[in-house]
């Protein structure tokens, strides 16, 4: 039987892939069809790690940003404070349309408390100190 290295080769070989990385890319997107619940943990290590924020890590999990902080709770893994401020920074970074906004912001009802009443347009432009958490 082949070791995986030499499929990996003969895939490329053949030019069913141009590279390594496509195959693997392509094998790791087929397992998390396979074990869907894989993509928790992906999601929970890249959070935990910094390397996406509390919003991109409840998109990568499947779950809303709410679900995904009360995963996190029972793992006893802390909340970044600063994870709402990132996210709104991304929003603005990546420039999306002020529907996009709305509906992100709109699953955030309810994480966070504000000191007062405002329309979800004006959380964009709410500096952190003005949350409470």
């Amino acid at each position: 039987m082949a070791s995986t290295e030499e499929e990996i080769n003969s895939l490329i070989r053949t030019r069913s892939y141009a590279s390594k990385e496509e195959v693997i890319s392509d094998a790791i997107r087929a397992l998390l069809v396979q074990k869907p619940e894989l993509k928790i943990e992906i999601a929970t290590d890249l959070y935990e790690n910094g390397k996406v924020s509390l919003w991109n890590a409840a998109d990568i999990a499947g779950k809303s940003p709410e679900e995904f902080k009360e995963h996190l709770a029972k793992k006893s893994i802390s909340i970044d404070a600063g994870a709402m401020e990132r996210t709104k920074e991304e929003m603005i970074r990546i420039r999306l349309s002020e529907e996009e906004k709305m509906n992100i912001l709109e699953r955030y009802v309810g994480i966070i408390k504000l000191k007062q009443p405002l329309i979800l347009e004006e959380i964009l432009d709410l500096e952190e100190d003005t949350w409470r958490y």
